[in-house]
């Protein structure tokens, strides 16, 4: 396959977009690239935000999948800040350089109907701490899980907090846990943000209607806090939708499959620096106080 070349016009495919991505790439209209990475780009067309990259950027509802390959540097396409993005019917184009089809484009919806067993989540948790242990970072929320002992000036903030959500289900009132993780930590999603997507997605999984909305709302009232790509992500999560791997291993938990959770943790060690394992601190911690509200 050709890869870009900063000194022509070449025209590549869409593949595969998630349904927050496909409605605006549905529509007419003209935005520019707020933000370059090795391995994809983020885009504000119509003002909305939606990521580009390779054939192997996971599936989430921001993301669209293209057929330039996963090795591909948007770094070096030539691609820079505020380039203008142009899209109509059945084609974007990037500057001058770049031009995708969207004739042929599938979008994805994750699963997210699923049958939850107490007995079966317990025993599913221990089975994806027995495996995390290889990967867990040492940055970011995800050592509370393993190390609570563990002292960083974002986890001293962040564990009365969390502390507080682990009992969500009971609590009610979360104003200022909610207000103490939005935009905590650094990056493109922030350690904290990430935290209360995973609790989205886990809520929204469980059925859990009226103490999402809750947390929604919360959220909503401090989300100026946070930047604007972050923002998206979470407005995402209080639909029910994250990235596949934080679908994929809630349903690796609710199972206790082996497998799909051993899968699951490799596609989350590649979602940012530490922004999956942030998500599924959220998850982990969603689910245990789930279990402990029902004793």
């Amino acid at each position: 396959m050709k890869t870009p070349n900063a000194n022509t016009h070449d025209e590549f495919e869409l593949l595969i977009a998630g349904k927050f991505a496909h409605e605006i790439i549905e529509k007419t209209g003209t935005g520019q690239v707020t933000a370059i990475f090795k391995r994809s780009i983020y885009i504000n067309l119509c003002d909305d935000l939606i990521c580009l990259g390779g054939n192997s950027l996971a599936l989430g509802p921001l993301n669209i999948q293209t057929n330039l390959p996963k090795t591909m540097d948007w770094e070096a396409t030539g691609i820079r800040l505020n380039d203008r993005v142009h899209n109509s019917a059945h084609r974007m184009t990037l500057g001058n350089l770049l031009s995708f089809s969207s004739r042929k484009i599938k979008v994805w919806v994750p699963q997210k109907n699923i049958y939850v067993i107490p007995s079966k989540v317990q025993a599913g948790l221990k089975t994806l701490l027995i495996l995390a242990q290889k990967y867990f970072p040492i940055e970011g929320l995800a050592s509370l899980v393993l190390y609570n002992d563990k002292k960083t000036k974002i986890l001293d903030i962040a564990k009365p907090a969390i502390d507080d959500l682990s009992d969500i289900f009971r609590l009610r009132v979360f104003d200022k846990s909610v207000n103490s993780l939005i935009g905590l930590g650094p990056g493109l999603t922030p350690s904290g943000d990430d935290f209360l997507v995973g609790m989205l997605v886990t809520l929204n999984s469980l059925g859990e209607k009226k103490l999402l909305e809750l947390l929604v709302k919360e959220i909503n009232s401090a989300v100026s806090r946070t930047n604007d790509i972050s923002k998206v992500h979470l407005k995402a999560a209080s639909r029910g939708f994250g990235a596949e791997p934080l679908h994929s291993v809630i349903r690796g938990i609710v199972n206790n499959d082996t497998e799909e959770l051993r899968k699951s943790l490799k596609n989350i060690d590649n979602i940012g620096h530490c922004s999956g394992w942030d998500a599924l601190t959220g998850i982990f911690i969603t689910l245990k106080a789930w279990l402990k509200f029902l004793k």
